[in-house]
């Protein structure tokens, strides 16, 4: 009778731990992440300059459209589109970077 006792409890306990594990992989599973939507600025580098450095200077670079008489994506030797969620965001990004750190980071470049 007490193994029959025993076997009961084994069992019981092993079906609570069972479905106390199965509540924790559902929850786990649900993930209630909470994801921001940030909104994204393009930016574009409104300069001729190709000087050492010219390229992380953020004051050469404005907000908004590529000019039409320099469009993205001609060339390789500027930068010429970088999206960022702020002006700052931007500033950090080309904070003390070469120019070929520059090329490496933006969207597209010109000639």
């Amino acid at each position: 009778m007490r193994a029959l006792k025993n076997n009961w409890l084994r069992a019981g306990i092993t079906l609570l731990f069972l479905l106390g594990a199965f509540f924790v992989l559902k929850a786990i599973e649900k993930g209630d992440y909470k994801t921001t939507n940030v909104e994204t600025i393009i930016f574009h580098y409104d300069s001729e300059d190709t000087s050492e450095g010219a390229f992380s200077d953020p004051s050469k670079w404005k907000e908004g459209p590529a000019p039409s008489n320099r469009p993205c994506g001609t060339g390789l030797n500027k930068p010429c589109q970088k999206t960022a969620a702020s002006k700052e965001e931007l500033d950090d990004m080309l904070e003390e970077k070469t120019n070929s750190e520059v090329l490496a980071l933006v969207d597209s470049k010109r000639d």
